[in-house]
């Protein structure tokens, strides 16, 4: 969940290319892939939660509320020092 009018946003238009990691006690695992902004109206009710009111005022149907929607293409995993780079 974010703002229509986020630089995240903004910048997701303009390349959608994203990744996320994470580490926990030596073990990680690194995605990348692509970013989708939903700002279909049934999507958007489907996944409203009742504490975005304190950032979209207008509830659901809020303008400037969007879902940022990561889609994973490939990654990266070190667990228990074994390493995989796959495709998902």
């Amino acid at each position: 969940v974010t703002a229509a009018d986020s630089e995240k946003v903004k910048d997701f238009n303009v390349n959608s290319k994203a990744g996320l990691s994470y580490s926990f006690y030596g073990d990680s695992v690194a995605l990348r892939g692509i970013v989708e902004v939903i700002t279909d109206d049934e999507t958007r009710k489907r996944m409203w939660q009742e504490y975005f009111i304190n950032y979209f005022p207008c509830g659901p149907t809020d303008p400037n509320y969007v879902l940022v929607h990561f889609i994973g293409k490939e990654a990266t995993i070190w667990i228990n020092r074994e390493f995989a780079h796959i495709t998902l």
